[in-house]
């Protein structure tokens, strides 16, 4: 992660972003024989595999080692978990809906908690985090958020990132290494 420069007002300070991770599967037949796609121009892509040079036109993901077809729209959960509200504050959200559900407000709102699961959009292979809690400003619905991605993750990251980046500058000062400068890197 990189951290930019910027000032507000009299402040100086740096940010970098802290973006969701994404899961790539690979492309592979029923079998699990990995696939490279064939993007198309005009007409639809297909897949083909390299060794064998067979061609698909569809193609399932390759998921801990089994070929795996697109998720459906979650839904019902049975497995979740009862989490302390600001638990939701760590996720990176990536979608939010208002949600409807007078018996699940008034339990969730008499046990000061919210419920944490796994939650799928469907018609591909992305599953989310989602947290549900009462809305904290409509106070007769709740709020249900979406990410796949906790904020502490990529900030524990970024600090050894950047431990790192003190280490390898200590070594550099140490050994002596000079910084480039454009004039070494072009001659007029």
């Amino acid at each position: 992660m990189v951290f930019y420069k910027l000032k507000i007002g009299q402040y100086d300070t740096e940010v970098s972003p802290l973006n969701p991770k994404k899961n790539e599967f690979e492309d592979c037949d029923k079998d699990g024989n990995v696939l490279v796609k064939n993007a198309g121009t005009y007409t639809k892509g297909t897949f083909y595999n390299k060794i064998t040079g067979e061609e698909h036109t569809t193609a399932f993901k390759l998921i801990r080692g089994k070929a795996m077809a697109k998720l459906s729209k979650t839904k019902e959960v049975s497995n979740f978990k009862e989490v302390d509200v600001r638990e939701q504050d760590d996720l990176i959200i990536e979608k939010e809906y208002l949600m409807k559900g007078d018996w699940l407000l008034k339990e969730l709102k008499t046990t000061g908690k919210g419920l944490k699961f796994a939650y799928t959009s469907g018609n591909g292979y992305k599953v989310y985090f989602a947290y549900v809690k009462p809305h904290p400003i409509y106070t007769d619905y709740l709020s249900m958020v979406l990410g796949t991605t906790m904020k502490s993750e990529l900030i524990e990251g970024l600090m050894k990132a950047e431990e790192e980046k003190a280490k390898v500058k200590t070594c550099i000062e140490a050994v002596g290494v000079d910084t480039a400068k454009v004039e070494d890197l072009l001659e007029l």
